[in-house]
């Protein structure tokens, strides 16, 4: 994966992290109402992560391999707390056939009677 694809501020052309902030912004500003402990832990890691974007775009730049390294890290780590504390999960129902994920709407998710629920 060349560092472009992920960090690149590019207005053209972002990469898919720059790209994607305001779905970011939108996690941490809409997930809770007030600002919880969970929101203000969010908001840092979410910080943390587009600063060490910003850092690795700049030593991919000047082809800075250890500085490049050390943002990637701490990149990998605040997107990892972020997961962590926004409790970030794959989609368990991505193989069943219909609908894959279902809204507060349907019954029969919130009442554990669903088929999906139950399968192997």
């Amino acid at each position: 994966v060349k560092v472009s694809n992920v960090v690149s501020s590019d207005k053209k052309k972002p990469g898919f992290l720059t790209s994607e902030k305001n779905a970011f912004d939108l996690f941490v500003s809409g997930g809770w109402a007030g600002y919880s402990p969970e929101q203000k832990a969010l908001t840092g890691a979410k910080n943390i992560m587009f600063q060490m974007a910003a850092q690795l775009e700049r030593a991919a730049k000047n082809k800075d391999k250890s500085a490049g390294k050390k943002a990637a890290e701490r990149l990998v780590a605040s997107f990892n707390e972020f997961k962590a504390v926004g409790e970030i999960m794959p989609n368990p129902f991505e193989s069943e056939p219909g609908q894959k994920w279902s809204s507060d709407f349907a019954y029969s998710r919130k009442m554990g009677s669903s088929p999906y629920l139950n399968a192997p």
